[in-house]
């Protein structure tokens, strides 16, 4: 049977955290924006996220990014621009 490493990983609620997050081991780090997050202190703007990602990725990290949200229809048409 295959081992599987256990990953650490860490909430983002800006850039800044994610960062240090991703310097200090964290292996995977998680982030949302404000208006598809129910954690209204997230701090991201889709440009964050995409600059968190790719620096994620420059160190060998991954980045999940999250949906948790009540939707509602009006939030539909923002899904294909966040995904």
């Amino acid at each position: 049977m295959k081992q599987r490493r256990s990953e650490l990983l860490m909430p983002a609620g800006n850039l800044r955290k994610l960062k240090m997050a991703i310097l200090y081991g964290a292996d995977a780090v998680y982030l949302g924006t404000p208006d598809m997050s129910l954690r209204t202190k997230s701090q991201f703007s889709l440009k964050d996220v995409i600059e968190g990602v790719k620096f994620c990725h420059s160190h060998g990290k991954r980045a999940y990014l999250t949906l948790n949200l009540f939707s509602h229809n009006k939030d539909i048409p923002k899904l294909e621009e966040y995904i």
